[in-house]
């Protein structure tokens, strides 16, 4: 145990027989500092001591009648080192009740000999029989084998953070494994069609986007489920057009950025020192730039007496408007909003 608490998890082991006097008879490390990893669950192990990649166990090491002690130490992992799990427990090959030539007897069979003739017919039979198709299914499987044949999550899904109306948005994930299928979840229920380690969402929509996202992904020895991603849909529109001028504007989000320019900028005005600013609200601005005619529509009839046709080089309709000084500027966007 851990903390009082049933480990659960993989664990570094070192197994070693000794006698009731405490001289090593058997060690399971084939070199010094071996170490056998065994998937412990809930406290419970399984261990083939003289196979499972450990020093084979000499037939001779149980001939005696004495009693034999296995000795465990165990790593967790938990960066505490090595540890005792004591007491070291008896072992007792065979019953004692038999005499020790016996034990000896049993221990000595040679290879060969025993032949197929000293087989009675039905242990021939149980031998030969082929494994039929299908006999063996994932829960003949332990637990630490299906773990390296189940698929494994390397990349779970992440929504992105600001998301409009009208937006294609892609969920995606990655994960190892063979024969691997997917299945896309929208708030515990399976999303029709989804089907694909990719989600593409098109033209999303706040009432019927919103929600919780995750990814199964399964093959014939498991299934695994990502971390969820929530996906929010902000119901702004992420462009608008004027119609009265038919300017295009596409929205800006609010967020914080760097305004000014460095000192080393070549050029730069003292009035440009660098400073962090940040938008609590969103806003449109003109995909393009104002063009003549469209400065002229909002302009004409100004009460400031301020000339709706400043260009240098007038009547070019679809080229920019210059010649506009900021406070001009403050009119045009005050008669535009009004005329929105």
């Amino acid at each position: 145990s851990k903390n009082g608490v049933n480990f659960h998890g993989e664990a570094a082991f070192k197994f070693a027989i000794r006698d009731h006097q405490g001289s090593v008879l058997w060690k399971s490390g084939k070199e010094e500092g071996e170490v056998l990893r065994i998937f412990v669950t809930n406290g419970r192990y399984t261990v083939l001591l003289g196979g499972q990649g450990t020093n084979a166990l000499s037939p001779e090491i149980f001939a005696s009648d004495q009693t034999l002690y296995l000795h465990v130490r165990v790593d967790l992992g938990d960066k505490k080192g090595w540890r005792e799990i004591s007491p070291d427990q008896p072992i007792h090959s065979t019953p004692h009740s038999l005499a020790s030539d016996y034990a000896k007897i049993a221990g000595g069979v040679s290879p060969g000999s025993i032949t197929s003739k000293m087989l009675s017919d039905k242990v021939k039979t149980e031998i030969n029989k082929p494994i039929a198709p299908g006999a063996i299914t994932t829960a003949q499987l332990n637990e630490q084998i299906l773990k390296y044949l189940k698929p494994e999550i390397t990349l779970s899904p992440q929504a992105p953070g600001l998301i409009f109306n009208g937006q294609t948005i892609t969920l995606h994930s990655r994960a190892e494994g063979k024969y691997l299928t997917y299945q896309w979840y929208k708030n515990g229920q399976a999303i029709a069609g989804a089907d694909k380690k990719r989600f593409v969402i098109e033209d999303v929509n706040k009432s019927r986007h919103d929600g919780n996202y995750t990814l199964v992904v399964s093959n014939d020895f498991g299934s695994v489920t990502t971390q969820p991603t929530q996906l929010v849909v902000d119901g702004t529109p992420t462009s608008h057009t004027v119609p009265s001028i038919s300017m295009d504007m596409i929205f800006c989000p609010p967020g914080t950025f760097i305004m000014g320019s460095p000192t080393t900028e070549a050029g730069r005005g003292e009035d440009e020192t660098q400073h962090q600013v940040t938008l609590t609200n969103g806003f449109y601005l003109g995909k393009y730039e104002v063009t003549q005619a469209q400065y002229e529509t909002v302009m004409t009839g100004n009460s400031e007496g301020l000339n709706a046709k400043p260009s240098q080089w007038p009547n070019n309709n679809d080229r920019p408007v210059e010649k506009v000084s900021w406070n001009d500027v403050q009119v045009f966007l005050s008669r535009l909003n009004d005329m929105e």
